[in-house]
């Protein structure tokens, strides 16, 4: 809204004119963007440790995706909360609590849209929103946690009724000031089933691609500065992921012969032991940190048993104030032994770190992991004060699992009750939207780039996220499976203040999905949004919105195959109320 944006508009300038201030002179470039995908606990010098210190993010493996969903409302509150632009501070309780209720109805033209070629007749459902957003920013407890569960009540397709789950929340304990912390997070929300979707918007997509995918992470852990010399990091985790399909996706077979169970619900906990020393000014130019970081998986078919242990040495070497040389140096243990895939032998990485200004950071390096070398790009440019480009280049193995619990510990809560990846400064978008999530693991080469430019009435998106899987491995039983697919997103958006209390959204997305199955095929798909919201007073406001959803080509040798004539059209009315 135009009142809302006045102020942030302010908060987006004042960050915009901090690009002007220079960093101190040869500080060292920390090596948060090499091999190791670390998070950044390098800040705390002091004798008592880092007040808020960043849990570290895995080392190794894939970037978390980002990306901007141009249909989102209040698009300028979510992009500033992502970027980190700090919330204006009002008198006020330390805990926050902001509940809400979202109600809404919503005709469609083909209900069952989904990418079994399931086609439905005309319905309407019912949507009921309650949600809650809990803030509390002082120690020794700091939470951001928001929950807004939704239940869809179709009219005539009561099989298509269901309660959807949607959680983000983070929560950090400090036990003991300067040495113990507690961790906890986790999230809960729907994916598509089978990819080739929106980037993130998962309304157009029929009950038959719909899958819940809930994360959480208890991580107890030390964080200690020892003066100039540097900051110590250690601790245990445990992370859980459990992903529910619909059943008949238990024993889908995308095509005669595939093994199945492929599709199915799966659950995977992760046993994290990890360490790291990162030295601080003492050095001067230079900045040196050593890591362990060790990851033993046990959950269903291919993940079972499966590990990942890493140990490195990372340095950097600050040219001048803007630049700094990175280079690591390591070893890796790499093992899916029911897929007969491992790799064990040296990791390496160099390039350098590029930070044009205090609210910008850029990592270039060629890196050697997971027993294959490529590019590695990550980070955040505020090009202007009104204009960012953010995301990322990366090369690795995963499977979706590991992608939704990377995605976890590389990510942040904000106050818009959604998530930002904290490696990238921009918003986190989740791991299987675009490419679907079944249970091979994959050599996979991933890329995210994202742009916004915030005006005074008028905010502007651009997102392009390509991934490329290729299996790696055996498939279950030892059937071999060839389940390569390549899939590019591209979305656009733009909402605009049309007064004060009333604003206009707008979206595009094409995406386009290629897969080996049955000797390759393609599905192209197209969805548009447009939306107005009217603020009614300073707790109510009322939406009105159209979706709509058609393929434009697809092929029997594509993993799951659509009719060509599959389009969906959806009409909402939605209104919200705080309290």
């Amino acid at each position: 809204m135009r009142k809302t944006a006045s102020a942030l508009g302010y908060a987006v300038i004042a960050a915009g004119l901090a690009t002007c201030l220079p960093l101190p002179a040869y500080a060292a470039g920390d090596t948060t963007g090499s091999t190791s995908n670390a998070g950044d606990s390098s800040t705390a010098t002091a004798e008592s440790g880092p007040a808020t210190p960043a849990l570290d993010a895995p080392s190794g493996g894939l970037l978390a995706r980002s990306g901007i969903d141009g249909g989102i409302t209040d698009l300028r509150d979510h992009l500033l909360a992502a970027y980190g632009v700090p919330e204006a501070k009002t008198p006020g309780p330390a805990w926050r609590f902001t509940p809400s209720l979202k109600a809404g109805v919503t005709y469609t033209d083909n209900a069952g849209l989904s990418n079994t070629g399931q086609s439905g007749a005309a319905d309407a459902f019912f949507d009921l929103t309650p949600g809650i957003i809990v803030r509390h920013d002082e120690q020794p407890v700091e939470v951001d946690l928001s929950y807004r569960p939704t239940a869809h009540i179709y009219v005539q397709s009561g099989n298509y009724s269901q309660v959807e789950q949607n959680f983000d929340g983070h929560a950090l304990a400090t036990v003991w000031p300067g040495w113990v912390y507690f961790d906890v997070r986790g999230t809960a929300s729907q994916q598509s089933v089978f990819g080739s979707t929106a980037a993130s918007s998962q309304q157009n997509q029929g009950p038959g691609n719909r899958q819940t995918t809930t994360t959480g992470s208890i991580s107890p852990y030390i964080a200690h500065g020892f003066g100039d010399s540097g900051v110590l990091q250690a601790g245990y985790g445990y992370i859980i992921s459990d992903t529910g399909n619909p059943s008949y996706a238990n024993t889908y077979q995308p095509f005669p012969g595939a093994p199945p169970g492929l599709y199915a619900s799966s659950t995977l906990t992760t046993q994290r032991g990890f360490a790291s020393f990162t030295t601080g000014e003492g050095l001067g130019r230079v900045q040196n940190r050593v890591n362990l970081d060790s990851n033993f998986y046990s959950g269903t078919i291919t993940l079972n048993n499966a590990e990942r242990i890493t140990v490195s040495d990372e340095a950097s070497y600050a040219i001048n104030r803007y630049i700094a040389a990175v280079g690591q140096v390591g070893y890796e243990n790499l093992s899916y032994p029911n897929i007969g895939y491992s790799y064990r032998g040296p990791t390496g990485s160099g390039g350098a770190t590029f930070t044009p200004n205090v609210t910008s950071k850029l990592t270039l390096q060629y890196r050697y992991v997971d027993g294959k070398g490529g590019v590695f790009a990550q980070g955040s440019w505020q090009v202007s004060p009104r204009i960012r480009v953010f995301g990322g280049y990366s090369e690795g193995i995963s499977s979706s699992q590991q992608d939704a619990q990377n995605s976890l510990l590389s990510a942040d809560a904000t106050t818009t009750g959604a998530s930002a990846n904290r490696l990238v400064a921009g918003p986190l978008l989740d791991s299987a939207s675009s490419a679907g999530a079944d249970q091979q693991i994959n050599a996979v080469k991933r890329l995210d780039m994202s742009a916004s430019w915030l005006l005074d009435r008028d905010v502007l998106t651009l997102s392009l996220n390509h991934e490329d899987r290729a299996p790696v491995g055996n498939a279950m039983a030892g059937q071999p499976l060839a389940l390569p697919s390549v899939s590019i997103n591209a979305s656009a958006g733009w909402q605009h203040d049309l007064r004060e209390n009333l604003s206009l959204a707008v979206a595009a997305n094409y995406n386009t999905s290629q897969s080996g199955f049955a000797g390759g095929g393609t599905l192209d798909t197209v969805s548009v949004s447009l939306g107005l919201t009217r603020v009614l007073n300073a707790t109510l406001s009322a939406s009105l919105r159209y979706e709509g959803r058609m393929t434009l080509n697809s092929s029997q040798g594509f993993a799951v195959a659509t009719n060509a004539s599959d389009t969906q059209n959806s009409v909402s009315l939605l209104v919200t109320k705080q309290f």
